[in-house]
């Protein structure tokens, strides 16, 4: 089974985006994910340090991830 990466991945649910990407590294072929949540209402990023830590560079977050994140975010504020 071959794990392929999206070239790029992108949700959206109310308020909030999530922006997903990979970067590649040219010398050894790792490829590694790059997340990044904006609430659009209130300007907030929310990036690697504000994610789950399971959210890691290898780690493509499913919608269902993604809603669960800014429903547990919403329920904290």
């Amino acid at each position: 089974m071959t794990f392929c990466f999206p070239h790029t991945t992108r949700y959206e649910y109310g308020d909030w985006k999530y922006f997903g990407d990979y970067d590649e590294d040219p010398d050894d072929r790792t490829r590694k994910m790059w997340h990044e949540i904006v609430n659009s209402r209130t300007g907030k990023l929310y990036d690697y340090k504000d994610l789950p830590v399971e959210w890691g560079s290898y780690f493509i977050p499913t919608y269902t991830d993604f809603k669960k994140f800014v429903d547990e975010t919403l329920k904290k504020s």
